[in-house]
């Protein structure tokens, strides 16, 4: 009985040094320092996985009970409630504000530039039915099986083709304003996308977004510098803002609070119930009943609102599309 009190202690108090740890770290998204980026990868992966880390602490606060050992589930209980109650509070049923005037559906995939499943994601574009659509890892083989298919339908389009997982391409039935702008964030050459469209006679400015993941250490400088600059532009941005993408990067992240700090929410926030996971759906994670997380976003300024938010399936991908009906929030009675 011993080892399992010191083995449950152990994991409790390594739990709160660790969440302490990543909520504490300052962030300086331009900060490229060896050692500090290491610490915000610990602190990044810290508070993406929160749900999973307040799992285990409930596991411990329930053996500890069975086992009489109240004084390691009265510690392990709180920060399990902490860690777990900013995803859990997203997953309540919620009544978005109405919107004002036309909407539009707004699909964003990121088909994974190896999925060869292309007439399962042709036919899940047709069923959802998107007035735009966003998509990321758009290689030459999703040009092929997708840009013909669509162009009719879709007459407005911005296309960029790489043979890697950052291609991106949007498809439109609304007429963009003037030319689709292509920026530079980071040092790394990804396509982010930027257009404008008119909703209801009021221009609103869409970003197509495909950050580099946190696979390695040597990334996070790239991907924090990626995610400074997209704030730069969305800092100077005059116009109602939707982000969406897959930003390989969860609503419990450093990254997201700066963004809620601006105003934005993420349309699951808005709409719709349950934890939207959306990552990943590959492999032995899917025979596992372990929740996934959700790094796909549809992120919408302060102006805007949604309604309809779900995830759709995305046949050989190993994510789940992002979906909402947007449109301009009503002001007033």
């Amino acid at each position: 009985m011993k080892w399992l009190s010191r083995g449950m202690w152990s994991a409790v108090v390594l739990a709160y040094a660790l969440v302490i740890f990543a909520y504490a770290l300052p962030q300086d998204f331009r900060d490229r320092n060896e050692a500090y980026l290491w610490a915000t990868w610990v602190a990044f992966m810290v508070r993406t996985f929160s749900l999973h880390i307040g799992l285990v602490l409930l596991i411990i606060a329930g053996v500890g009970l069975r086992k009489r050992m109240r004084r390691v589930a009265l510690a392990a209980a709180p920060l399990a409630i902490f860690v777990m109650g900013p995803t859990l509070y997203d997953a309540r049923p919620k009544s978005p504000p109405p919107i004002d005037g036309p909407s539009f559906k707004l699909l964003s995939m990121n088909l994974l530039y190896t999925n060869r499943h292309f007439d399962e994601i042709l036919a899940e574009i047709r069923r959802v039915n998107p007035d735009v659509l966003f998509l990321q890892e758009y290689s030459s083989d999703w040009y092929i099986a997708l840009s013909a298919a669509l162009s009719q339908e879709y007459k407005y389009n911005a296309e960029s083709v790489y043979d890697n997982p950052f291609g991106q391409a949007i498809f439109s039935r609304i007429p963009f304003e003037g030319k689709p702008e292509y920026l530079r964030i980071g040092y790394v050459e990804t396509p982010q996308q930027r257009i404008v469209i008119k909703l209801g006679g009021r221009p609103i400015a869409l970003y197509n977004i495909h950050l580099v993941p946190p696979h390695a250490i040597h990334v996070m400088g790239e991907r924090r510098l990626q995610f400074a600059e997209l704030l730069d532009h969305l800092d100077h941005d005059p116009l109602p803002t939707l982000i969406s993408g897959d930003f390989n990067l969860t609503n419990t992240s450093a990254q997201a609070a700066a963004l809620m700090q601006r105003g934005y929410r993420d349309v699951s926030q808005i709409d719709g119930w349950g934890l939207c996971d959306t990552w990943t759906v590959r492999g032995l994670w899917r025979y596992v009943p372990i929740p996934g997380v959700r790094i796909d976003h549809i992120y919408l300024s302060p102006k805007l609102t949604a309604h309809d938010a779900a995830t759709g399936a995305g046949s050989g991908s190993d994510h789940r599309p992002v979906m909402a009906e947007i449109g301009l929030m009503k002001t007033g009675p």
